[in-house]
């Protein structure tokens, strides 16, 4: 890859605990399995549930680099993220993620800006861009002084 970052991780299958994933410099290990194979007393994260944490993590962290380069201003923030995995063909695959960002802000008046925000840090996150299924998105803006308000 000319000019870009590497990254790199490393899993393993460990009998009866499941499969555990490390990165070099990142701290903790993650076990995870899938659900029907799990043999620990606590459910572990599934490699379905890791690849929707991507994508939330990659979210949020382009919508926080574009609120702070832009030095817009929001008390709150929260995503959900949902992907529906069904089969095309023979194979399953995810045929659609849906992001569900609730964003609160200060004034009324930022509301267009907070709009705009939203949809162009779905634009630009890395993660979603790499997909090959659909990523929608269906933003909630609230507004403080309204809340208030009520």
């Amino acid at each position: 890859m000319d000019n870009g970052l590497i990254y790199h991780v490393h899993a393993r299958w460990e009998t009866g605990r499941g499969e555990v994933v490390t990165a070099q410099g990142a701290e903790p290990k993650i076990i995870f399995s899938l659900a029907a194979q799990c043999e620990v007393a606590k459910p572990l994260w599934t490699p379905e549930q890791l690849l929707l944490a991507a994508v939330a993590s990659s979210y949020i962290v382009t919508f926080r680099a574009m609120a702070d380069r832009l030095r817009v201003e929001f008390l709150g923030f929260q995503l959900s993220v949902q992907g529906k995995l069904a089969k095309q063909g023979e194979r399953l695959a995810f045929t659609d993620i849906v992001l569900n960002p609730t964003l609160t802000i200060i004034r009324h008046a930022d509301r267009k800006q907070a709009d705009q925000l939203l949809e162009k840090a779905e634009h630009e996150c890395l993660i979603t861009r790499s997909l090959a299924c659909p990523v929608l998105m269906e933003p909630l803006v609230l507004v403080s002084e309204e809340i208030l308000a009520q």
